[in-house]
C-alpha cells in the first residue's frame, strides 16, 4: 500500500494547520488516522516574506490553506 499524505505544511483543503497521517495495523486491516497540528502560521509567513527570492503568494497560501 502507498499512502501519499502530501506536504505537512502546504495544505490545499483550506485548513492551515499542518497535517500528517498515522497508519496502524489492526489485524488484517490498515487504519489511517489523519492528525492536524496548529502552528504559528503568521511567524512562518513572516519568515517566507523575509526571503527575497520567494514570491509573497507562498506565504499567503499557508494562511488560507490553498
Amino acid at each position: 500500500m502507498i499512502l501519499n499524505v502530501g506536504s505537512v505544511g502546504q495544505p490545499r483543503d483550506e485548513d492551515p494547520r499542518a497535517c500528517y497521517a498515522l497508519v496502524d495495523e489492526e489485524g488484517d486491516e490498515l487504519v489511517v488516522t489523519w492528525r492536524r497540528i496548529p502552528y504559528d502560521v503568521e511567524r512562518t509567513i513572516a519568515s517566507v516574506g523575509a526571503v527575497e527570492r520567494l514570491h509573497p503568494s507562498l506565504g499567503e497560501r499557508l494562511r488560507v490553506g490553498k
